[in-house]
C-alpha cells in the first residue's frame, strides 16, 4: 500500500532540535521515555505531535513561530505540479513535499523531495510510520509566520520567547456520503480558535495514534460519524496561524494541517454544539461557488443548527456568509476536491 509504507531506520538516528542533540536509538523509540525533547531540566515530555524538516542528512525540529511554506522551499520542494485553487487568495500554486508521522516520537517530518528519496536517506525504521508522497501544501498570503520571517529581529525575539513551545500537527477530514456531499461544519462561537469558522472536521492527534486513525476519531466524536481509517486518503496541507493577521497579535499557535478524504461509511449525526455550532451538506457545485465565490447575493443553502443528542433544527444560510467565514484551509482542501476529486497521497 503506496499510502502507508513502513520505512527501515538504522539502530539509532541522529536529531538536531534548536540549541540541543539527541540521538534516539530503536527500541527508545518505542518507549514513553523517546516521547521527549531534551532542555535544560533534562527530559521534557513530548504528548503532542510536532513538525520536523529534513535539513542536512537529519531531522530538524523547526521552531515556533516560523512557516515551513517557505523553509521547505528553500530546502528544494518544487512547485505543486497539479495546483488546486490559484487565484489572488493565495501563493501561487504551493509545494509538494513528502511527509512521514513517526508515531512514537510524534514527529511530522516534511521532506522538500516529494517522492521521498530524503525521508529514505534518514533511514526511519518502524512499522508504525506513516509515509504520504506528492502532498501538494500551501498557507495564506498573510501568513503570520512568514511576515515574522520578514522581521528577522523581531522573529528572532519571538522564537527565543517560545523556545518551549513546536509547532505542531492536526488533522481534518472531507467527508463524502452516498450522494457525493462533503460535511462542513461551523465551530462553536466560544472555541479558543477559529470561533464561528466554517470548518471542515478535524482535530488533534492523540498519543500511540497514526494520522489517519486520528481523522477518523475526530469525525467521530465531532459529528457521530463513522468512517474507515484504512481508507482515508491525504488530499493536501495547510499552515495555520492563529491569530490569522499579524496585526491581531503575535501567533499563539501554528499548526500544519494534513487534509485527509474518506467515504462515509455509517454513524449517524449528533453533534457537540458547543465544537460545531451548524452543519451543511454540500455537493460538488455548491463547494465551487463558495471556494470562488462565484454566486448571486442572497443565494442559500440548507443547513441544520446543532442540538444536543439530536439532528438539529433546519434553517437556511447565505452562502456569502459561509464563504466570508470559511476558514482558508478549509477552502484550499475543497478547492483541491473540486479539482481533483478522490485523489489523494
Amino acid at each position: 500500500n503506496r499510502h502507508h509504507k513502513s520505512l527501515r531506520t538504522q539502530n539509532s538516528t541522529n536529531q538536531t532540535f534548536p540549541n540541543t542533540r539527541m540521538a534516539v536509538s530503536q527500541a527508545d523509540a518505542a518507549s514513553s521515555a523517546a516521547n521527549a525533547i531534551v532542555g535544560e531540566g533534562g527530559l521534557i515530555p513530548e504528548k503532542r505531535p510536532h513538525v520536523c524538516v529534513v535539513k542536512d542528512g537529519g531531522v530538524a525540529r523547526l521552531p515556533f513561530p516560523s512557516c515551513l511554506s517557505r523553509t521547505i522551499a528553500k530546502l528544494g520542494a518544487k512547485p505543486c505540479q497539479h495546483p488546486g485553487l490559484v487565484d489572488e487568495t493565495f501563493n501561487g500554486p504551493g509545494v509538494e513535499v513528502a511527509i512521514a508521522y513517526n508515531v512514537a516520537l510524534m514527529q511530522l517530518i516534511v521532506s522538500g523531495a516529494a517522492v521521498g528519496t530524503e525521508l529514505n536517506e534518514i533511514h526511519l525504521d518502524n512499522e508504525n510510520v506513516e509515509r504520504y508522497l506528492s502532498v501538494p501544501i500551501q498557507h495564506a498570503p498573510y501568513c503570520p509566520a512568514a511576515a515574522l520571517d520578514d522581521m528577522k529581529p523581531l522573529a528572532a525575539v519571538a522564537t527565543d520567547a517560545a523556545s518551549s513551545r513546536a509547532i505542531r500537527a492536526a488533522v481534518s477530514i472531507l467527508v463524502i456520503n452516498n450522494e457525493g456531499k462533503v460535511l462542513l461544519t461551523r465551530r462553536g462561537k466560544t472555541m479558543r480558535a477559529f470561533p464561528g469558522f466554517w470548518v471542515l472536521p478535524g482535530g488533534h492527534v492523540d498519543p500511540n495514534e497514526r494520522l489517519c486513525e486520528a481523522a477518523a476519531r475526530e469525525i467521530s466524536e465531532e459529528t457521530g460519524l463513522e468512517v474507515s481509517s484504512a481508507e482515508a486518503r491525504v488530499l493536501c496541507a495547510w499552515e495555520s496561524c492563529f491569530p490569522i493577521l499579524l496585526e491581531h497579535g503575535p501567533p499563539k499557535v501554528q499548526h500544519v494541517v494534513l487534509y485527509f478524504i474518506a467515504p462515509l461509511r455509517g454513524g449517524s449525526l449528533r453533534m457537540q454544539p458547543v465544537e460545531v455550532d451548524s452543519y451543511a451538506w454540500l455537493d460538488m457545485d455548491q463547494v465551487r461557488r463558495l471556494c470562488w465565490k462565484n454566486f448571486e447575493a442572497g443565494d442559500k443553502v440548507e443547513a441544520m443548527h446543532s442540538e444536543e443528542g439530536g439532528l438539529g433544527s433546519r434553517m437556511r444560510v447565505e452562502v456569502s456568509e459561509i464563504a466570508n467565514n470559511m476558514a482558508e484551509g478549509t477552502r484550499y482542501a475543497l478547492s483541491r476536491w473540486c479539482t481533483h476529486g478522490q485523489e489523494g497521497a
